[in-house]
């Protein structure tokens, strides 16, 4: 288990199945290398679902929504 703060740090923008167009969200205290395991581990109908968790919040992000981090 990883700990984030939700709300603060890089933005990232999802798509995917569920999500009219995109949505963007700010994600912090996760390791880059953590989004770079899930960008490869996700081809159906292998990967992982991820919901993260911090202040009261949870966002779920299924192994079909693509994760873009904005700005590099």
């Amino acid at each position: 288990m990883l700990g984030c703060t939700l709300g603060q740090g890089p933005e990232f923008r999802l798509k995917g199945p569920g999500i009219t167009s995109s949505t963007l969200i700010r994600v912090d205290d996760l390791p880059d290398k953590f989004w770079d395991l899930r960008a490869r581990s996700r081809r159906y109908p292998l990967g992982w679902d991820v919901f993260l968790v911090g202040g009261g919040e949870v966002i779920g992000i299924p192994r079909t929504t693509t994760v873009e981090r904005m700005g590099g």
